[in-house]
């Protein structure tokens, strides 16, 4: 029994210490971001080496396929925390995340990171007449779109939300 034990606390640790490695990946291309400048530079070159592509809309398309969907599915991912957040106010959302603007951030010719902005199309039920059990009383409803930015690892496997990005609903005008 105490094998066992001892078993099952030494995978808590090692997923522990894991989760706790993706993490700082995620953040190290946050600091990487916000050191660079990069922020707010669309295409080209920031500071101390660094450079930044930027793909929206149809040029998403250019990045791997492999990328794209390794992106999309962390947009997702990240997306779910909005049960949480934004969306236990007065906020309902389709559940169909989409990948708004990637930016690719370099050192030199080596991939540092990404910032990825996702966006998914919601309604502000605040004022309006709004019932779950009638998806049709959202006609009533302020349409628009909440949008988040989050930094990836290079092998796009973690992400971290963009302090200065959180989830926000933008109203469609």
């Amino acid at each position: 029994m105490k094998s066992l034990l001892f078993l099952v606390l030494f995978i808590s640790q090692q997923i522990f210490a894991q989760t706790q490695q993706e993490l700082a990946r995620a953040n190290d291309v946050a600091k990487a971001f916000q050191f660079s400048g990069c922020m707010q530079v669309a295409t080209g070159t920031c500071r101390s080496g660094y450079n930044v592509q930027t793909f929206a809309g149809q040029q998403f398309r250019q990045p791997p396929q492999q990328v794209q969907k390794a992106l999309y599915e962390l947009a997702h991912v990240q997306a779910q925390i909005w049960g949480d957040t934004i969306l236990e106010g007065d906020f309902f959302a389709d559940g169909k995340v989409q990948v708004q603007k990637v930016k690719v951030l370099y050192k030199g010719q080596t991939r540092v990171g990404f910032s990825i902005t996702y966006y998914e199309k919601a309604w502000y039920t605040g004022d309006c007449d709004f019932q779950h059990s009638r998806p049709d009383s959202l006609r009533s409803c302020r349409p628009g779109h909440i949008v988040e930015s989050s930094f990836v690892s290079t092998n796009a496997t973690e992400a971290q939300v963009d302090e200065n990005q959180f989830a926000k609903f933008l109203p469609q005008d």
